[in-house]
């Protein structure tokens, strides 16, 4: 569902995106010139639980679309939602997916999230999720998500130019793989990315700032 909340705290413009969804999976909502842009996972009576997304398209909300179908079925929630970034109408969408093989994933929308290119694979085999994305400066992408290595996850960015050409992984820190490590964060410094995350183990929240 979605509403809109005023300066005073008028809550208006109630609406239902999709009475069907995944109950535990991060939703993930960006502003472009072409209107809002929602992305989700969805949930089919048949357990299949793809990234979906509705826009707000001069002033009415679109029906749910998949960018792109994994046809994952599951019958639990898989507490991993999908991540978003917007630069004007460029959309950066990321997502995992436990689908054979479970991997990360990254599209690009050129026109506010009405279309979306071929998606790109970003992990090294052994992804966790969490994604994040940001989209920097210059119009490059930036993915974060965690990569399970043995018992412990590694928090990795991977830059990935306009045309869809990714770059080499980076490796930011070392977490728990638990639930208590959250979902990691990562927002656009000019040509630059900031990333936070949780250190479960001494119980804070640490931050670096990355040249990808």
């Amino acid at each position: 569902r979605t509403a809109t909340v005023s300066a005073d705290g008028t809550v208006s413009d109630a609406a239902l995106l999709d009475a069907r969804t995944c109950d535990c999976c991060p939703t993930a909502t960006v502003a472009t010139p072409s209107g809002l842009v929602v992305a989700y996972r969805d949930r089919t009576e048949a357990e299949v639980r793809d990234i979906a997304v509705v826009r707000l398209v001069d002033g009415a909300w679109t029906e749910p679309t998949v960018p792109h179908a994994d046809a994952w079925t599951i019958d639990a929630c898989p507490v991993n939602g999908p991540a978003l970034a917007a630069s004007g109408d460029r959309v950066a969408l990321a997502w995992y997916t436990g689908a054979e093989p479970s991997r990360v994933q990254l599209t690009l929308s050129a026109d506010g999230g009405a279309t979306w290119d071929a998606p790109v694979r970003l992990d090294d085999g052994v992804p966790l999720g969490r994604v994040g994305v940001a989209l920097l400066e210059g119009g490059d992408a930036v993915v974060s998500w965690l990569e399970m290595v043995g018992e412990t996850a590694e928090l990795r960015l991977r830059h990935v130019a306009t045309d869809g050409t990714p770059g080499d992984t980076q490796t930011v820190a070392t977490l728990d793989a638990g639930r208590a490590s959250g979902v990691p964060h990562v927002v656009a410094l000019g040509d630059r990315a900031l990333v936070a995350w949780t250190d479960a183990g001494a119980g804070t929240v640490r931050t670096a700032v990355v040249q990808p």
